[in-house]
């Protein structure tokens, strides 16, 4: 066939397959993540492709090296040249490149029309509940795009104070007196940020306690609003999810039963107190192992109440089981010749149990078939929002958040996978040392290889001084690498911080001045000295007088540097204005609650609870915010 004509017939071809070639591998490039050589490669190819063809010719001979490597390193974006004339070779050159260059946008859109997913994610393998890893049974794969970056505030400069995402796993302290906003303007703004990456389509788990109601309340109706699953325990609504604290493995649940029965007898003596846990330990171990998930806290009751039977119950253990170390202890300690005084002994836990199951609010949440899967909520991510009712409950509500965080902690040191497989949960606790055990220093000095980001809010540090572990306090202040302060705290925490913070190295000048005897006027000589001298970052009046809205950051930022200032956290009036525009551009889809476990909340359900809270909430508009503030907000 003759080249002219062949010329003529594809140069309407020829003009368009470089463009789409360009396009095309730009575009994977770009997804393949180097963007400079993505950015780079469109104006020279633009370049070189706007030359005529007279031009190319001429670049051609004259700088052949130059003309040569150009369309090397193009190449197959730009036909070849020959004489002037369009080579078939060429065009089929151009046409071969068009194909593999749209090869990856091709599957990526073919996997979008079938599975309704777009974009390239890397995924990690993590085996489903119940399958041991690398057994090859089937494996669940999470999209993972590392992107829990949050920011808390602003600096004096007005630019954001964001931790970045590995960086949230070395946990979040917030601490300010009453009213200072540690739940409004920072908590709030955090969870907020957290739900919006659920929504995107990252796999994230969350759990928030809170001791009044209304916090989980208005991230229900977010959820709400957002489609998102979650599960509310509340114990004052009728219709609330129940949670079982005795689920789970017979000796994670005997020893989580043992610590929260230290925890509320407190100091005693030593005899006293490990006889008590033994007996506990052990009534636990017998009944797990006979009943399993199907144990409530009444049976246990029961037997500590009924040495009868309790004889009945260990005979059956004794059938099934065997003459094991659990049997021994009942047939030796408890019904042998010191009988009396074991049963004396558990007198305290009869009486602490027998409070808790009588109480109509906590027997509600407690007994009954759980509704909330702990392992799978931690392997898996999901929502779970839960108030302790502190009002309404006193310490029992305490109780009820011990139980539920020690849950949580035993079910994320007990998840499959590693650091890098395992999806991220974040925890919110607000009024931490209401539920505060010994136990949680071991969650977070390992909670980032476990992937557990903490965030807790405390009024003073004076109340992470537990009994009986005096280190608490210090370990804690040293294993939180991110920390939020408000004004407000008295003289003794603020020394504690202040001493935390360190000291910076900085520039003492003075004057000396010779003054004549006779003529004090006349200045004879003057001096200057300059000294490096260590002065504290924070004294602990800066931080007591810190105004409202003003914080004290001590955050880990980018390349693990560490920012100490002063930033300004987003008044609560105007964070609910933010959080409203935001749910507006997400449509704000008026459903009810999908997830099947989660209680019938309905409108009216929600305007009665939040009645009751102390206080009335007014003009609560469709997010569940109040606006009823000034521009700057309340501080609360």
């Amino acid at each position: 066939m003759d080249k002219t004509r062949l010329t003529e017939e594809t140069k309407l071809i020829a003009a368009i397959l470089p463009p789409i070639n360009l396009i095309l591998t730009a575009a994977v490039i770009w997804r393949a993540g180097l963007y400079p050589l993505a950015l780079a490669a469109v104006p020279v190819g633009v370049f070189f492709y706007a030359l005529t063809e007279h031009r190319q010719v001429w670049l051609t001979s004259q700088y052949p090296a130059w003309a040569g490597l150009a369309q090397g390193v193009i190449n197959p974006l730009f036909f070849h040249l020959n004489a002037g004339y369009l080579d078939p070779s060429g065009v089929m050159a151009q046409a071969l490149g068009v194909i593999i260059a749209g090869a990856v946008p091709a599957v990526l859109l073919i996997k979008h029309l079938l599975t309704g997913e777009l974009g390239l994610k890397t995924t990690i393998p993590l085996p489903l509940p119940g399958i041991k890893p690398n057994s090859g049974d089937r494996l669940k794969t999470w999209p993972w795009n590392g992107r829990l970056e949050a920011e808390i505030c602003r600096d004096r400069e007005g630019a954001p104070v964001v931790i970045p995402s590995l960086n949230r796993f070395t946990h979040i302290m917030v601490a300010g007196g009453p009213g200072s906003g540690k739940t409004s303007a920072v908590f709030k703004r955090l969870i907020w940020q957290d739900l919006k990456v659920i929504k995107n389509g990252t796999p994230l788990g969350l759990t928030l306690v809170e001791p009044d109601g209304e916090t989980v309340y208005e991230v229900a109706e977010w959820c709400r609003k957002l489609g998102l699953k979650h599960v509310l325990i509340d114990p004052i609504n009728p219709d609330t999810c129940r949670f079982n604290p005795l689920d789970g493995e017979p000796e994670s649940v005997a020893e989580t039963m043992r610590l929260i029965q230290r925890n509320l007898f407190g100091k005693q003596e030593a005899f006293f107190a490990q006889a008590q846990e033994q007996h506990a330990k052990q009534t636990y171990l017998l009944m797990k192992r006979l009943r399993g998930n199907d144990l409530y806290l009444n049976e246990i009751y029961e037997l500590l109440l009924d040495q009868e039977k309790l004889k009945l119950v260990v005979n059956e253990y004794r059938r099934r089981f065997g003459e094991d170390d659990t049997f021994l202890y009942f047939e030796h300690e408890v019904f042998g010749r010191l009988a009396d005084k074991i049963h004396q002994f558990a007198m305290g836990a009869r009486l602490q149990l027998g409070d808790i199951i009588s109480n109509p609010h906590i027997s509600r949440v407690f007994m009954g078939k759980s509704d909330i899967d702990m392992d799978r909520h931690i392997n898996e991510g999901g929502i779970l929002l839960a108030t302790t009712r502190m009002g309404e409950l006193g310490k029992l509500g305490d109780i009820f958040g011990q139980f539920l965080i020690m849950q949580l902690q035993n079910a994320v040191f007990r998840r499959p996978g590693d650091e890098w497989t395992r999806v991220p949960h974040m925890l919110y606790i607000d009024e931490f040392p209401r539920y505060v055990n010994a136990d949680f220093e071991r969650l977070a000095a390992i909670g980032r290889k476990y992937r557990c980001a903490c965030h807790i809010a405390l009024q003073s540090f004076g109340q992470l001084k537990l009994a009986g572990v005096p280190s608490f306090l210090d370990t804690m202040l040293t294993i939180v690498k991110n920390k939020i302060v408000f004004g407000g705290l008295g003289y003794p925490d603020a020394e504690l911080l202040s001493r935390t913070l360190g000291e910076q190295e900085r520039t003492d000048r003075s004057i000396t001045v010779d003054d004549h005897v006779l003529f004090p006027s006349l200045k004879l000589q003057r001096k200057l000295t300059e000294r490096q001298v260590l002065q504290k970052r924070w004294t602990p009046t800066d931080i007591m007088e810190l105004p409202p809205g003003k914080v004290m950051c001590s955050v880990v930022g980018a390349n693990n540097r560490l920012f100490i200032g002063e930033g300004s956290v987003i008044p609560p009036g105007e964070l609910a204005g933010l959080i409203k525009r935001e749910l507006r551009q997400y449509g704000m889809p008026d459903i009810e609650l999908i997830d099947d476990m989660a209680p019938e909340v309905t409108e009216a359900t929600v305007a009665g609870l939040r009645d009751r809270l102390e206080g009335s909430v007014s003009a609560v508009d469709d997010v569940g915010i109040n606006t009823n503030t000034d521009a700057k907000g309340d501080w609360y």
